[in-house]
């Protein structure tokens, strides 16, 4: 009987290892849902802009940038489309729906990875892909996977985007829009990613180039076909900051090509080099467990050991010959594997020399540098299952014929391992914020009519994080909430000066301040990291400015 159910689920792999793989994502999101998260801070943000993306002041860019100062103008992430992804679920349901729709999108990226692994490789690579997925996860902290903030939000994505842009170097034609969409997402998400995805599109076309040199090209008109197809996606998905770019003075491309080239001194392409060992070097980072959320901005700085950057320079110069070798035997899938591998690692570099060296930015390496482990892992992958592919030919090594039970214990393998990363993975610290912010949010809808205006201010620190999780809950109720000098962030539909508003609300840090005028509708206490908080929520009628 067990030999019996064996062979059936070896008609399955691929939905197996696919389950097996998105585990972690699994458990991440379940773990969301059971804490009943809240956005907060910058996810609260994006959760307000994805809410505005059907109204008249749709957003034309995305997110606030931390760099906004190096230009000394307000610089945001190139485009919008994260807030496109989220617009469904930010007016949805409860606010929970966002980081179940950020789950489950990261589970179809899951199983793409896997799927186009099969093509890649075979069942044998399939399965590898898939555990090497699972445990990659252990390497960022598990709320990265149900997360709406754009540093969370397109690691998956982009990894999905490494093997797309793969298949589409192998002769895919029809993947190049997917190839399109992927890179202008993670792009637009967060400027760290803007090398990583422009490297693995440029490779992915050069490389379809190729393939119609070398091989047998497919029919001029599907390939047309697609290929138009391809250029309406990035269209479409670039028409909002071209539009800002031409309507604004300064305009944000503008701004952002200024952030290369100013803020004084950089990091540096030494501690670049530690970010590659990092990324590739033994143990590489995709195989490691953070010590918190933010940690590479500091293990960045400190140098390798000598196993480290001996075992880096040896992946990255077997890279270098698998794509040498896959050039001489015009052998495209190895040749555009290797390039694949070493452009990221390319990204990684650029990334991280080019970051400021003032501490606030450099403290930014703590998560524009968490796209080094799926590089690092895809940069494995292809060196493994390359020498496998070259090796095998040249030792004549016998291949193993597969067994019927052998697809069945290799999806088994994948499943345990993804279970094991998934029990191992640890609650969110933030609960108790989650639930102290739900109760005021729910005292403070009940103290305000729909349909009104109000001043939402606060005390200086933590209650701006929660000052913004209470505008978007705000927003779902009808209530139209402004934050004084937030226009940068917000834009100038948020605006209060000048504004008719009928009350104000006030959220007072009673560690450092006095509960001002007014009635207070809710004080709560919660644990944000290390320390204690315990904020009062006021509110009182105002009379409009004169």
């Amino acid at each position: 009987m067990i030999a019996r159910a064996g062979r059936r689920l070896a008609r399955y792999p691929l939905p197996l290892a696919c389950l097996g793989a998105a585990l972690p994502v699994i458990v991440s999101t379940i773990h969301a849902i059971s804490e009943r998260w809240i956005p907060y801070g910058d996810q609260a943000v994006i959760a307000s802009q994805a809410y505005d993306v059907f109204t008249s002041h749709t957003p034309l860019l995305g997110q606030y940038s931390a760099s906004y100062h190096l230009v000394s103008q307000p610089t945001y992430s190139l485009g919008p489309m994260l807030y496109w992804l989220l617009a469904l679920p930010a007016r949805i349901g409860q606010p929970i729906s966002l980081t179940i729709w950020m789950g489950a999108v990261n589970i179809a990226a899951v199983a793409g990875i896997v799927a186009l692994a099969r093509r890649r490789g075979g069942t044998a690579f399939m399965l590898v892909t898939a555990a090497a997925v699972a445990l990659m996860s252990r390497s960022l902290v598990p709320e990265t996977y149900h997360d709406v903030w754009n540093p969370s939000a397109a690691v998956l994505p982009l990894t999905l985007l490494m093997f797309v842009s793969w298949s589409v170097a192998c002769g895919e034609y029809r993947l190049l829009p997917l190839a399109v969409l992927l890179a202008s997402f993670v792009a637009q998400c967060h400027l760290t990613y803007v090398a990583p995805a422009l490297g693995l599109l440029v490779v992915g076309v050069v490389g379809l180039a190729l393939a119609r040199r070398w091989t047998r090209a497919p029919d001029s008109r599907a390939l047309r076909r697609w290929v138009a197809a391809a250029l309406v996606v990035g269209l479409i998905s670039w028409t909002p900051p071209v539009v800002q770019q031409l309507t604004k003075t300064p305009g944000n491309l503008g701004l952002v090509r200024q952030l290369g080239t100013k803020g004084g001194a950089k990091v540096g392409f030494g501690v670049g080099w530690h970010a590659v060992v990092r990324t590739v070097g033994v143990p590489p980072w995709w195989l490691t467990v953070p010590a918190d959320q933010f940690d590479r901005s500091q293990t960045v700085k400190l140098t390798p050991s000598a196993l480290a950057v001996g075992s880096g320079a040896a992946v990255l110069l077997g890279l270098a010959a698998v794509g040498i070798a896959g050039l001489r035997r015009r052998r495209l899938d190895l040749a555009a594997g290797a390039t694949l591998a070493l452009a990221l690692c390319a990204a990684v570099e650029v990334v991280t020399a080019r970051t400021p060296a003032n501490p606030h930015l450099q403290a930014t390496l703590g998560y524009t540098l968490w796209w080094a482990s799926p590089a690092g892992m895809f940069a494995w992958l292809v060196l493994g299952w390359s020498a496998a592919v070259l090796l095998g030919r040249r030792l004549a090594l016998p291949r193993l014929r597969a067994r019927a039970l052998a697809p069945a214990a290799g999806a088994a393998a994948v499943i345990a391992v993804g279970a094991a990363v998934g029990i191992a993975e640890k609650p969110d610290d933030h609960a108790s914020m989650y639930s102290a912010i739900r109760a005021t949010a729910t005292r403070l809808r009940a103290a305000l009519p729909r349909g009104s205006v109000v001043s939402l201010e606060g005390s200086p620190g933590l209650t701006s994080v929660v000052r913004v999780a209470l505008r978007y809950d705000l927003r779902l109720a009808g209530i139209r909430a402004a934050l004084p000098g937030m226009d940068s962030r917000w834009g100038p539909w948020y605006r209060l000066d000048g504004r008719r508003y009928g009350y104000g609300v006030y959220l007072t840090d009673v560690r450092t301040e006095t509960v001002p005028r007014g009635r207070v509708v809710a004080s709560v206490r919660f644990r944000y990291g290390p320390a204690e908080y315990a904020i009062a929520t006021s509110v009182w009628p105002l009379r409009p400015p004169a």
